[in-house]
């Protein structure tokens, strides 16, 4: 890499040249900042002894400088401020402030990255070109901060840079953006090859849906919970006022899914692969209902087709595809959490009968009841969202959407002696019973799904064992 010198240049001028020139020098918006981040080849390549010398001759910040007064100062950016000379060149900032750095402060690359107090000269009172400074150090490889894997509740210094390639954007909510992205260094203390795609969730500063995600996340990674049908997640931090969570990258969720597949056959799909995947979210989903290894049980609460991605291996045979939970904004898992459930829950059921599979018999009554409707919330929304995909699967994607529109605030009606299901749900469960004996099963098996009963509530491990017994038929 060479930068051809010109007569008129100004440091800005070298500036924008450089970074035009420089085709390893990737730039991105993370987060409403602009950063640029250099490998330390570029670096070497940047600041070689030709291009120091080329830039400190012609800046015109320079101009009443001697020639013995130029050459002392390449002399001192070759032996000791190569990456200094790169850091003022990224933060724009002019070859003058670069000399009183290096003569005045004294400044060399062993100290980077450096304190805004380290700074006694006339720099200290240029607050545009400190700031650029401070700001710009931060760009290079080696000074940026990579948070760490299975850690969830990190806060990333706001002088710091994240070495994360944010791309297109993939999703947008009312409360938060989700992006393709890379990272782009090796030797990260995040064990993933620089390059592989992943996903990263950026939730607004006044959303709080993303720091109860990572509270979850976190709460999975310290129980050990991992599940071929529950999303990775690799990491979260807070940078600035903003939430982040890193993620492996699916397909789409279920909901677009169905849009670009008109029904079952158009995608290729068969009754195995409905009742496999069926079964692994009911797997996956008694996974976070627990008992955990430690002991401990969670929540999803907000189970629904657009909180479920495909990961499509090929695109030629979708048979190979797998479903997968994400999107644990209201999602919880700790013991004072049962409780919490329990104050909303209880009221809603009164009963001294025993209590069905219950967690720990020594409980109290009130918190097994609460905690059981609970749980049959989050069976009864995985059955639902069953019967979404059935529908789609044998009638299309158009009677799916109206279906959902149909049942969209309401799936059960009030009757005497509680709760039934809306007439709606009844006609679509009987109408695909009636397309054979192996989908009557399955039907019946979501009716279950859909009861909220404290007493009879099913579990998800129970859905898990009923479905796989139809694989073994």
């Amino acid at each position: 890499m060479r930068l051809c010198p010109r007569q008129d240049s100004s440091a800005t001028s070298w500036s924008s040249h450089w970074l035009r020139d420089s085709g390893n020098i990737i730039q991105y918006d993370f987060g409403g900042a602009r950063l640029a981040y250099i490998p330390q080849h570029t670096i070497n390549q940047v600041a070689s002894d030709e291009n120091i010398r080329a830039v400190i001759s012609f800046d015109d910040s320079l101009s009443d400088c001697s020639s013995d007064t130029k050459n002392g100062l390449i002399t001192k950016i070759i032996l000791s401020g190569r990456r200094v000379f790169v850091i003022c060149i990224l933060g724009k900032i002019s070859m003058k402030y670069l000399r009183v750095l290096l003569e005045e402060d004294h400044v060399t690359d062993s100290e980077l990255p450096i304190a805004e107090k380290r700074f006694t000269s006339g720099f200290a009172n240029s607050p545009y070109p400190l700031a650029s400074f401070l700001r710009a150090q931060f760009r290079l490889e080696g000074l940026s901060q990579m948070p760490a894997q299975g850690r969830f509740h990190q806060q990333i210094d706001e002088a710091h840079t994240v070495p994360i390639s944010v791309k297109s954007r993939l999703y947008n909510s009312l409360q938060s953006h989700v992006h393709e992205m890379q990272i782009m260094f090796p030797g990260t203390n995040f064990p993933l090859p620089p390059g592989q795609d992943l996903v990263i969730k950026q939730a607004y500063p006044h959303a709080t849906e993303c720091g109860t995600e990572r509270k979850f996340l976190q709460a999975l990674a310290n129980n050990n919970i991992s599940h071929p049908h529950i999303v990775t997640s690799y990491t979260g931090f807070q940078f600035r006022t903003t939430h982040y969570v890193v993620s492996e990258r699916g397909s789409g969720n279920l909901l677009k899914f169905m849009t670009k597949y008109t029904d079952g056959a158009q995608a290729g799909l068969d009754y195995d692969w409905v009742v496999r995947q069926f079964m692994g979210l009911a797997d996956a989903l008694s996974k976070i209902h627990g008992p955990t290894t430690k002991g401990n049980n969670g929540l999803y609460r907000n189970i629904g087709l657009d909180n479920i991605l495909v990961f499509v291996k090929n695109d030629l045979n979708l048979q190979d595809s797998t479903l997968k939970f994400c999107g644990w904004s209201y999602a919880k898992m700790t013991d004072i959490e049962r409780n919490e459930e329990t104050s909303k829950a209880s009221s809603e059921q009164a009963s001294d009968k025993p209590i069905i599979g219950t967690y720990n018999e020594y409980r109290p009554s009130e918190v097994i009841r609460g905690w059981n409707i609970a749980v049959s919330r989050d069976i009864e929304r995985l059955g639902l969202a069953f019967l979404e995909v059935l529908v789609w699967f044998h009638e299309g994607e158009v009677k799916m959407s109206d279906f959902v529109e149909q049942h969209r605030y309401r799936w059960n009606d009030t009757a005497p002696g509680g709760m039934k299901l809306a007439r709606t749900v009844q006609q679509k469960i009987k109408e695909i019973g009636d397309r054979g004996v192996e989908w009557k099963t399955v039907v019946d098996i979501i009716g279950q799904m859909l009861q909220v009963n404290v007493v009879n509530t099913s579990r998800a491990s129970d859905v898990v064992t009923t479905l796989g017994s139809l694989l073994d038929t």
